[in-house]
């Protein structure tokens, strides 16, 4: 029972990620790979998928469930190697290492991690429908690039999936998670009521800005805005920036 658990599997994993011993190790390989394939073959099958939940999509927070894609499992891998198993930071690691990260720090901070995640859930939906509006940014947008985005967005999508859905997986009570949550959804629906039920509007922040009441939407709103005016070298870097932090939040 010990030895099939997941979270022994996960402990497995960590240390064979951060020990470049473990990795050169023939026997370490063909032991983790026993471990990996006792009990509960399903939780690791390349099926696995994740719920995803997008509150600017007209206000109404639908769910869905999508396939975790490669590009999500090696950035988690990566995020989880350059934490070097446990320097993490609620976020802050991806935009303190940078040098255009300062100004943006203050969106890491918060009450808890539920209101964390929803301010930067609305900054990435905005971000990604500011990419979407056009222009030469959007048209020469690298397959790379376009990585990194999806990355950002899966996570930053199931990452509010987890604040609706399931709070009790997430350090914060989880009343107050789920009643800020409704809070936030109501607010947003308030805001874009009316309007059509598209997702990908470069104009979602002006409305939002305008309309909004709650404080978790406009500090969203505030800190989009600062994404979509950073002065980086290219989308993919702006992207990458944004995977990051969903990664090691996630983590």
């Amino acid at each position: 029972s010990y030895l099939c658990s997941k979270w022994v599997k996960v402990t497995l994993l960590c240390n064979y990620i951060i020990h470049a011993s473990w990795q050169q190790s023939p026997r370490v390989q063909r032991g983790l790979d026993l471990v990996m394939k006792l009990g509960f073959r399903r939780s690791w099958s390349d099926r696995y998928q994740m719920g995803q939940m997008s509150l600017l999509l007209t206000g109404q927070g639908l769910m869905r469930r999508v396939q975790v894609s490669p590009e999500v499992k090696a950035a988690i891998v990566d995020a989880l190697r350059r934490s070097n198993g446990g320097a993490l930071s609620k976020g802050t690691a991806a935009f303190g290492e940078s040098r255009i990260g300062g100004d943006i720090l203050w969106a890491c901070q918060g009450q808890g991690t539920s209101d964390v995640i929803l301010v930067w859930h609305i900054a990435t939906g905005i971000l990604d429908a500011g990419s979407h509006g056009g222009g030469a940014d959007a048209s020469s947008t690298s397959s790379r690039s376009a990585g990194k985005r999806a990355v950002a967005t899966r996570l930053s999508r199931y990452c509010a999936y987890l604040v609706a859905a399931a709070p009790e997986l997430l350090p914060d009570d989880a009343a107050w998670s789920k009643k800020l949550h409704g809070a936030v959804r109501r607010d947003i629906k308030l805001a874009l009521a009316g309007e059509p039920a598209a997702e990908h509007d470069a104009a979602i922040a002006a409305r939002l800005g305008e309309r909004s009441e709650h404080e978790v939407v406009k500090r969203g709103v505030r800190l989009g805005e600062q994404l979509l005016e950073l002065q980086v070298a290219d989308e993919e870097a702006r992207w990458g920036l944004l995977a990051g932090f969903w990664c090691e939040i996630l983590l």
